[in-house]
Formats: structure tokens, sequence, C-alpha cells
């Protein structure tokens, strides 16, 4: 009798405890299971940062190379306006030294047209 009743503690205590370990189990079960999807919906997360910084990374190099465009072709109107400013310039020198001799021969003219006047009265 002793026996049978420490068979059944036995049996009972095993059914126990084999409850608590499929609880326990489907308990860490859970938990796995809960992480996996915290962990993919951060992978995802991770993954559409990381596409939104390739965007962005994308528009800033096309950005980069239209103002490197803008910027030659600045230098390159810049340069034109140089040149057109030292001819500009040059022109200008040409005519204040035509400008000078023509006011000699105004003056040349004038003392010439003052000495007749005076030879004629």
């Amino acid at each position: 009798q002793l026996n049978k009743e420490l068979t059944l503690m036995e049996a009972s205590t095993e059914s126990t405890s084999s409850e608590q370990l499929m609880k326990d189990l489907a308990e860490v079960n859970a938990n796995f299971k809960r992480l996996q999807e915290d962990h993919q919906k951060e992978l995802e997360k991770i993954k559409n940062d990381l596409a939104f910084a390739n965007q962005t990374k994308t528009v800033l190099e096309e950005a980069v190379e239209d103002i490197q465009i803008e910027k030659e072709d600045l230098e390159a109107e810049n340069e034109e306006l140089v040149s057109k400013l030292a001819d500009l310039t040059s022109q200008a020198k040409t005519m204040l030294i035509r400008n000078d001799e023509m006011e000699n021969q105004l003056n040349e003219v004038n003392m010439n047209f003052e000495e007749r006047v005076d030879e004629l009265e």
C-alpha cells in the first residue's frame, strides 16, 4: 500500500512537473516569439532608415553635381565678363587718348582762328 501511494505521489509529482515544464516552455516560447517579432520590427525600421538615408544621399549627390555645374558655368561667365571688361577698359583708354588729341587739335584750331581774326582786324 505504501509503495502504491509512493508511486501515485511520484506520478502526480511527475505530472505536475510536466505540466509546469510545459507551461514554462510555452511561456519561454511566447517570449521568444515576441522577441523575434520585436527584432523583426526593429530590423524593418533600420532597413527603412537606411533606404531613406540612401535616398537622401542620392539627392545630396545630385545637388552637389548641380552646384558644381552651376559653379563651372559661373566661372566661365566670369572669365567672359573679365575679358569684356578688359576690352572695354582698353577702348575707354583709347577714347581718352583720342579725346585728348581732339582737344589739342581743337585748341590749335581755336588758336589759329583767333590769330586769323586778329589778322583780319
